[in-house]
């Protein structure tokens, strides 16, 4: 009896295993280059009863970056005979990796943007966020661009590598509409061995770091102070300047303008510096460095005000940023605001790098938060204005003027780790080599007007970036190659860029542009002034006027481009 009863719950257990979809892959597909061609995308049969068909997610640029691979029967898996499955590929490997995600060997997303497009395919409900999120070719587009990515992890992985961190994420975004046009996150993995190594290493983490780590929001405190005293400095000298009009021998307004006559004497000696402006270290409070363009009297004499911590919740810490990830945290202030503000200390203020990166971005844009996304058309292009009366236009000119710099971040702040037995606090950030909690860099581009803003974030490093220096100054590079990228978007893959140099009388001979790649002889066409039409892709076979001819301002340039190797003789 008890053998009977024993075989009767062994064949439930196991028509009801597969279905569950909780246990980890035991087989890891590898990837082909071959799964690129969209005649390789494999429909979905309409006795699918798993899920419904996820959609083929592509970049910005249409890039292809998760697709469907091939489609196995069911009936290699017990209990399954009408069901199919579908099993997906990542021609890229492990690049976006921690964004991306990966799904199980019963085809749900257990992670990232794989398991938002499970739970878009299987809740009820969601047909209206369905149809504004996919194309009609039922495509997800993100808001990433492929190549960004590249270079945002390789720079990451060098900045890993060189202070010897054991993780580290980098977020780029548009100031303006708030779209991640890259999000790095290191370690990553191969989507495709995942489910594999979930099974045969019970340990592995699967963490996308720019959204799940929460960082120390101090070096906000400064900015926010003194951008606040240089509003209502300017406040008062127009008010003084209005009265001295209207009623010059008034004493009351030499009375005010002797007062602030004081109080920008004193900001002056804080900020004023003759020449270019210089970056420095500073401490401003134990176990904390500071990177920043202002004098080391003004960080190290500087006091926090709780007030600061009230006015970083109007800029989006501590609020959900909307990105259909999970696990994103929304950091340690509390949602709504607390009755007494003065209970949070600033040392205890963290958030996300992606909330961080919003929070920077509305700080030099004048308080408009970015709504931040990495899927296209979830949102239209729209921010929202932070309550804060003093951050006026005006105002965040002022701090975008103080933190533009041209080879490296705006601010950057170190959180060292004192070591057991440290009698001196005051000394445990000096500059010395060791070990370091946080490493966070932030900076934007371009100068004058940005248009992205970056956050890179380090954790437990073995080397201080004050001692190995030049670390945190190459991230620069990566958001003015990706500005110039961006810049040069349109239907056909390219947008006249806003710094396209004018037409010289002195360049009036067409160059030699086979063998280039199309956005290469396109940039170069445009800083020509010339006025390019390309057809194919790829790279430019043939060109129109020719090398040596001579060309003039607007004049057209016929690109043809192709992805076949072979192109004609210089």
């Amino acid at each position: 009896m008890g053998i009977k009863v024993f075989l009767k719950i062994a064949v439930i257990f196991t028509l009801l295993l597969p279905c569950t979809g909780c246990l980890p892959d035991k087989d890891g597909g590898t990837g082909d280059s071959a799964a690129l061609q969209g005649s390789s995308v494999a429909p979905v049969p309409e006795t699918a009863t798993l899920f419904q068909s996820p959609p083929v997610i592509v970049d910005r640029a249409d890039t292809i970056l998760v697709m469907n691979r091939e489609v196995q029967q069911g009936t290699a898996y017990p209990g399954l005979t009408s069901a199919s499955i579908i099993k997906r590929g990542y021609p890229y490997g492990s690049l976006a990796s921690p964004l991306l995600g990966f799904r199980g060997q019963h085809g749900h997303g257990l992670y990232g943007i794989e398991y938002f497009c499970d739970t878009l395919f299987s809740e009820e409900g969601r047909s209206g966020l369905k149809k504004s999120v996919l194309s009609p070719d039922n495509r997800l587009k993100l808001t990433i661009n492929k190549d960004i990515q590249l270079w945002a992890e390789q720079d990451l992985q060098r900045q890993i590598r060189r202070l010897g961190a054991k993780s580290g994420s980098l977020v780029m975004m548009d100031i303006k509409t708030g779209e991640i046009i890259a999000m790095a996150s290191l370690p990553g993995w191969n989507p495709e061995d995942s489910p594999g190594n979930t099974w045969k290493h019970p340990d592995q983490t699967f963490t996308n770091h720019a959204i799940e780590d929460e960082i120390d929001a101090w070096m906000f405190f400064p900015i926010l102070e003194w951008t606040r005293l240089y509003s209502e400095l300017m406040a008062a000298e127009s008010s003084a300047a209005d009265e001295a009009e209207s009623s010059p021998e008034s004493t009351a307004a030499a009375s005010t303008e002797d007062k602030n006559g004081a109080q920008k004497d004193d900001i002056k000696k804080i900020f004023a510096r003759k020449g270019r402006k210089k970056w420095s270290w500073c401490s401003p409070v134990n176990s904390l460095a500071f990177w920043s363009p202002w004098r080391k009297e003004a960080t190290e004499n500087f006091s926090f005000s709780p007030t600061g911590i009230r006015e970083l919740w109007k800029l989006g810490l501590g609020q959900e940023t909307g990105l259909y990830l999970s696990g994103e945290k929304s950091g340690s202030i509390p949602t709504m605001a607390p009755s007494g503000w003065e209970d949070i200390k600033f040392n205890t203020v963290r958030a996300t790098p992606v909330q961080m990166a919003r929070a920077f971005a509305a700080l030099i844009n004048a308080g408009r938060i970015p709504a931040p996304s990495v899927i296209k058309n979830t949102r239209s292009a729209r921010t929202e204005t932070a309550d804060i009366p003093w951050l006026t236009e005006e105002a965040s000119k002022w701090v975008l003027d103080e933190l533009s710099l041209d080879d490296g971040p705006s601010i950057a702040a170190v959180k060292r780790e004192d070591s057991p037995g440290t009698d001196e606090l005051t000394k445990s950030a000096r500059l010395k080599d060791g070990r370091c909690q946080e490493v966070v860099s932030m900076g934007f581009w371009p100068e004058k007007n940005p248009d992205i803003v970056y956050i890179s974030v380090l954790k437990n490093t073995s080397h201080d970036p004050r001692i190995r220096r030049g670390t945190l100054g190459k991230t620069i590079i990566t958001a003015r190659r990706a500005w110039g990228l961006l810049d040069q978007e349109s239907i056909p893959g390219i947008k006249t860029a806003r710094n396209i140099k004018k037409h010289q009388p002195g360049h009036n001979t067409m160059p030699n542009l086979l063998g280039m790649t199309m956005r290469q002889a396109v940039v170069t066409a445009l800083e020509l002034g010339l006025v390019p039409r390309i057809s194919g892709s790829g790279t430019v076979t043939a060109q129109r006027p020719g090398a040596g001819a001579k060309i003039g301002k607007d004049m057209e340039c016929r690109l043809e481009c192709s992805t076949n190797q072979r192109i004609a003789r210089r």
